[in-house]
């Protein structure tokens, strides 16, 4: 911790404005702030009061345009800014720290601190100046004391520097603000970073293309301290020296006057010039952004002779339009490679240029994050010219190293900026860029950017795509889950904006037709004892009734869920909470009940939503379990303790359920027991819920957020209501859940709806989680956390899904006799009761769904056998409840046919010893290299395979499960077609029609989405498929519904190429005369 009140050191009095004379040295230059960017700095200080801190960029620095700026408002604490990655400078030698500072207000002294990588630590607090004038500082060695040297070292070695801590340390008393600002900070020395090649051969530098007329905005007049020339004024004199026909324009004269190319150097811009750029885009024109820090985001307005901040200006929305992306910025020293590399294109346009060029302190769009992908449409074409490699979080919080475009072309082959080019150039005001005008490579380097902005975009689309939702009705309550169409609403957990036209231009644009949107919760109950912001929900309603869409409520609040003071525990088991949630969301459906642009509402809050099992250990967790087993399970305190294996004087002595220090399984009564108490008090909390919407809007369509294998529990309550879905949350990482939602919904007679959660999602992952939402029939879709700005990229794609739900929706899939069990209680068992643990184990859902077959599921948990005569276990029911094998007992006496794995039903819950096979009287292990073995049981039949069909997490043995797919089909399982080779298959029949969906999708590839750097490598070595599709029925007619062409049909069969990371829809239309059971 560094003490802002620390005495002077003895060098301090040597070191005032102290100017060393290095001139035979060289200064390698960390930051001049130039660029108006303070990319790589940051805010240092006291931890319980860095909200006090703050850093800017602020005009003028010292004999420049910009500097840094750091404010204080309190005296408690310390503050400061600091940099890292300086041993990546690569210093050689080091002889002096340089900075410029100056005194804002009521700063005595600062205190420069190095940080070294050999763990030494170095101080000095030079004085500055009382009148608030800039000093100029260079500290050598000899001025630094050290606060830590674990190597006894006798003076600080610069070339070992790692980081430079730049802070506020005496205060005067005044009351504060406290300001410091520096510039121009620079280490003496020399360093062994890569240097600009030397360049030979360059090309003539002369403007020899067609007369175009370019302008360049004078933004030099923002920054009146900027020693003439300015950047733009730079940039304009050398564009005219190469004979370009060049124009200097002022704030707020863009409107006049022809110009082909636009050029703005920086972020500054006279408030209401936005609408001219808008406007120059829409012709069709050229725009060039220059700088490291984001174009047009700095409104000025005048004041007098001079520019000021616009700081309550808020320009257009549709400025994001230009680039459509939300850049990144690092210093140099950030960057994973001190190098600027030039990509294919770049290449092209400057042949001349080294493949590697100095990196220097640039903004960039995100080439592979999903967070900070560009939402551009796929009708603009983006060239990379450069590009850099940076460090950082991924969207699962994973470390990764990412690809960013510093250089890049816009080309709007389509849409609002059809024919418009936009070159941005994020790179700072640094010679050492080639496209900074003193740069020995900025003729050339220019000349080629203004001949492709020059030269117009080739391959216009003829016309602009369009949603494909012509003839659909309006979503309504009634039917809602039947609705003939998508269903698909951006999940938006913020607030809608009430003027920002893009929003809604965004959601039209995709064809979504419904908005999802946080139920706006207050921290606080308001004075009127109100929870949730009513006024602002009617708004939002009357915004999303306005732009003709319909509105899905979610009380999630996925971001403030844990601010609501209102709500005390958010536990199954606090009826206040339970009571005050259950009575806000009937008040919302009553206040919405004739207004049907309210569409539908979720029911479930993050807090206990989901319904993943987990032991409470609250004090209300303790007092709930000793009610139950008190209560419910009606047991004494003599009978607990013997039933739990443990001595108790006190029902407060009663014990939770610990898992096990050993073995993958959590057996023994007390895991059944409680597992009855956590679904009883889950229950408890959301019947209460939904029966307060539905009191208030009998018709009002509910959803209820779940989990995945887990899901049972979900179902099971779904079932007991009238539209009610259980909803599945990022069906785009996981290869099968559709699967089991699909069957258990089935199973239990309940609609479904998904998701796909992860940002942006774009091409080949964004075809997967539509081909999830096809295959699985959900009723309707929900894309990413962003809302609509992240629809733009996927756009076609979502068209595509569009097109494909239209025909699915009127269809259903096929009623089946087949089911596969899901080994939810084996997952409660489970040490730890993981979804992720088990799913990671092999199992069949995957391999089922490729097979063909039509199949329903059964959870293990709340198992439901009604109508079925095949059950697969897929792979992982090890631990059965008493109550499942009871069942599954009788029902294979009665006829049933259980296919079965060694392990199958081998342990009980409770830990009383049970088994399936004992139960049955039938063994389920097979002598060494017998494939699988049919012993009657009953009526029915039990048919044994090898654990060998598994191979891995979602692979079988090709030759064994060739041999279980001909037993399905032996016993009676329905298949509509056989695919091969096999893809994810799913059917859906509708009058005189089957609909068949094939999915190319892969595990590896789906599993590369939770490291993105690796997900291009891992889609370039998928396959295209080649399939051969035969129907099990007499067709007359086959048609590719997504390319709309009717496909030949030879010996029975079709044919049909699936690229990778694609999904197709077949129509077979059936013989005239025949028909298919459903």
């Amino acid at each position: 911790m560094i003490s802002s009140r620390g005495p002077l050191n003895r060098f301090a009095a040597t070191c005032v404005a102290t100017l060393i004379c290095l001139s035979s040295t060289l200064a390698v230059g960390i930051d001049d702030f130039e660029d108006g960017s303070s990319a790589g700095w940051n805010v240092v200080g006291h931890g319980e009061l860095l909200s006090r801190y703050h850093q800017s960029v602020a005009s003028p620095g010292w004999e420049s345009g910009y500097g840094l700026r750091l404010t204080r408002d309190v005296a408690e604490g310390w503050c400061g800014v600091s940099i890292g990655g300086l041993s990546r400078v690569g210093l050689t030698e080091a002889s002096a720290v340089g900075l410029s500072a100056r005194n804002g207000a009521g700063l005595k002294n600062m205190l420069v601190d190095v940080h070294c990588s050999d763990g030494s630590r170095w101080w000095c607090k030079p004085e500055l100046a009382a009148d608030g004038s800039w000093t100029r500082i260079e500290l050598t060695p000899e001025h630094f004391f050290a606060v830590a040297n674990p190597g006894n070292l006798p003076k600080l070695d610069l070339t070992k520097i790692a980081s430079l801590w730049l802070a506020m340390d005496t205060l005067t008393e005044d009351d504060g603000p406290w300001l410091l600002e520096i510039d121009n900070v620079e280490i003496i020395g020399k360093n062994s970073l890569p240097q600009a090649a030397a360049l030979t051969d360059l090309p003539t530098t002369r403007w020899t293309g067609p007369d175009v007329v370019v302008a360049v905005l004078d933004s030099d007049v923002f920054l009146p301290s900027v020693p003439a020339p300015g950047p733009a004024t730079r940039f304009a004199d050398a564009l005219a020296a190469l004979g370009c026909r060049v124009r200097r324009i002022g704030p707020g004269e863009l409107k006049g006057g022809e110009t082909d190319i636009l050029i703005l150097a920086g972020p500054k811009f006279a408030a209401g010039d936005e609408v001219a750029v808008l406007d120059h885009l829409r012709k069709g024109r050229a725009l060039w952004l220059v700088g490291a820090t984001a174009p047009l985001s700095q409104p000025m307005v005048r004041n007098g002779a001079s520019w000021q901040a616009a700081r309550d200006y808020r320009a257009s929305p549709e400025l994001d339009r230009i680039l459509d992306a939300s850049l990144l910025s690092s210093h140099w020293l950030e960057l994973s490679e001190p190098t600027l590399e030039l990509t294919g294109d770049g290449r092209g346009w400057w042949p001349f240029a080294p493949a590697s060029l100095p990196a220097v302190k640039c903004a960039y769009v995100a080439a592979d994050n999903s967070i900070y992908h560009p939402h551009v449409p796929p009708w603009v074409r983006l060239t990379p010219l450069m590009a850099v490699r940076y460090e950082q979080t991924n969207w699962v919080s994973i470390a990764d190293r990412f690809i960013g475009w510093p250089v890049v072309m816009y080309e709007h082959q389509a849409g609002e900026f059809k024919g418009a080019r936009v070159l941005f150039a994020g790179l700072a005001d640094d010679r050492r860029s080639i496209l900074h005008p003193e740069n020995p490579a900025f003729g050339p380097a220019a000349i080629a950017c203004l001949a492709k902005l020059a030269a117009g975009v080739a391959d216009l689309w003829p016309s602009d795509p369009a949603a494909l939702l012509d003839g659909l009705p309006q979503i309504g309550r009634a039917g809602f889950f039947e609705y003939p169409g998508p269903i698909f609403a951006p999940l938006h957990f913020g607030r809608v904006p009430p003027d920002d036209p893009t929003f809604w231009q965004d959601t039209e644009l995709a064809g979504f037709n419904a908005i999802h949107v946080e139920v706006p919760f207050f921290d606080e109950a308001d004075t009127n004892g109100e929870i949730i912001d009513y006024a602002r929900c009617d708004v939002e309603v009357a915004l999303a009734a306005k732009h003709r869409k319909r509105i899905i409520f979610d009380p999630l609040s996925f971001n403030s869920h844990w601010r609501w003071r209102w709500a005390g525990q958010q536990s199954n088991l606090n009826t206040e909470f339970r009571d005050r949630f259950a009575e806000a969301l009937g008040r919302l459906a009553a206040r919405f009940k004739d207004d049907p642009t309210v569409a539908a509402m979720f029911v479930t809050p993050l807090s206990v939503g989901y319904g993943s099992f987990a032991v409470d250990e609250s004090e209300l967790g303790r007092q709930g379990w000793q009610r139950f087993v008190r209560e419910e399970l009606g047991l004494s305190l003599e009978e607990a303790a013997q039933r739990y294996g443990q001595a108790m004087a006190a029902w407060s002595e009663l014990p939770l359920p610990k898992p096990g220090k050993q073995g993958e399984l959590n057996l023994g009564p007390i895991w059944p027991d409680y597992l009855r108490f956590f679904v009883q008090s889950h229950y408890e909390f959301l019947r209460p819920v939904i029966r307060g919407i539905r009191a208030a809007a009998p018709d009002m369509p509910l959803l209820m957020r779940g989990m995945y294998l887990d899901v049972g529990i979900h179902m099971n309550l779904a079932a007991e209501f009238a539209n009610v879905a259980p909803h599945c949350e990022c069906v785009e990482t996981t290869v099968d859940t559709e699967a089991y939602f699909r069957g258990l919904a089935q199973t239990f007679g309940v609609p479904i709806s998904a998701e796909n959660g992860w940002p942006k999602c774009p091409r080949g992952p964004l075809r997967m989680a539509l081909g999830d939402y096809l295959l699985g029939g959900y009723a309707a879709y929900f894309h990413s956390f962003g809302g609509p700005v992240q629809l733009r990229r996927g756009v076609l794609d979502f068209y595509q899904a569009q097109k494909a739900a239209r025909v699915l929706r009127t269809a259903r899939y096929p009623r089946t006799n087949l089911a596969i069990l899901i080994p939810d209680t084996t997952l409660y068992a489970s040490n730890p009761p993981s979804f992720f643990a088990l799913e990671a184990k092999p199992h069949l859902e995957f391999a089922m769904e490729r097979s063909g077959f039509a199949f329903r599921a059964v959870s293990a948990q709340f198992p439901k056998l009604d109508g079925l005569s095949i059950i697969v276990d897929d792979g992982q029911n090890r631990v059965l409840t008493a109550e499942c094998r009871r069942q599954l007992v009788e029902w294979v006496h009665k006829g049933g046919t259980l296919v079965a794995f060694p392990d199958t039903g081998r342990h009980d819950f409770a830990g009383t010893g049970a088994s399936l096979a004992d139960a049955l009287g039938v063994s389920f292990v097979l002598p060494e290299g017998q494939s699988h073995a049919i012993t009657p049981c009953g009526d029915g039949r039990v048919v044994a395979f090898s654990p060998s069909l598994l191979t891995g997490r979602f692979a079988v043995d090709p030759a064994l499960w060739e041999t279980f797919e001909a037993v399905l089909a032996e016993l009676g399982a329905p298949r509509d077609v056989i695919v091969q080779p096999r893809v994810n298959t799913a059917s859906f029949r509708g009058d005189g029609k089957t609909y068949v969906v094939l999915c190319n999708k892969s595990p590896e590839y789906v599993g590369a989405y939770f490291r993105e750097s690796n997900l291009a490598a891992v889609e370039a070595g998928l396959p295209d498929l080649d399939l051969i599709v035969a129907p099990t029925f007499p067709v007359s007619r086959v048609r590719d519904v997504l390319t709309d062409t009717e496909l030949p049909i030879a010996d029975g069969k079709v044919s049909i190429h699936l690229p990778k990371t694609t999904y197709a829809v077949l129509e077979f239309q059936y013989e005239e005369g025949a028909t298919h059971e459903h």
